[in-house]
């Protein structure tokens, strides 16, 4: 039988040929099964994210029932006792300069939430209005909204609670 050189090798690169797409296919799979368990555990870790963000709500206040009434002589909000205008940019884009803010004096036994818009004393004695971030036993943590950071502050320095804003 006489074997044509050709033909040989024309056998030989089909059978490497074919080798090597079943070891790509292979490969294939494999990545395929690795990137859905990638994307299973990232998605797991976006949903986990996702929670922990809808528990922590650093966007709205809380709530805090209004009573008002509207009459031909104005508007009446039941309740507050005591308003006042913002300055600044800490609380923006919540608030901006000359909003009117609805206030209900503070008293010790009030009670104080995550969310909670205040108004309190600082070390120079000025009137600041930050968002409550977090409540402890003496003390809570307030933070602008527009700023990076924080402070602590005694509950004996808060003065008023905000409760409502009128956009003037």
């Amino acid at each position: 039988m006489i074997y044509d050189k050709n033909r040989f090798l024309l056998t030989i690169v089909m059978s490497i040929l074919v080798m090597m797409i079943i070891i790509l296919s292979f490969n294939l799979l494999y990545s395929t099964s690795r990137i859905e368990s990638n994307i299973a555990e990232i998605s797991a870790k976006v949903n986990e994210l996702y929670a922990i963000e809808k528990y922590q709500n650093y966007v709205q206040a809380s709530h805090h029932d209004l009573n008002y009434v509207l009459t031909p002589e104005g508007f009446f909000v039941k309740g507050i006792n005591d308003f006042g205008r913002i300055e600044g940019a800490s609380m923006q884009p919540s608030f901006f300069d000359n909003y009117t803010l609805l206030e209900i004096k503070y008293a010790e036994d009030m009670e104080l939430k995550e969310g909670d818009i205040i108004r309190y004393l600082n070390a120079q004695n000025e009137g600041v209005i930050h968002r409550i971030r977090a409540v402890y036993e003496d003390k809570v943590h307030a933070q602008g909204d527009n700023l990076p950071s924080g402070e602590m502050v005694d509950k004996k320095r808060i003065t008023h609670i905000i409760v409502g804003v009128i956009y003037t």
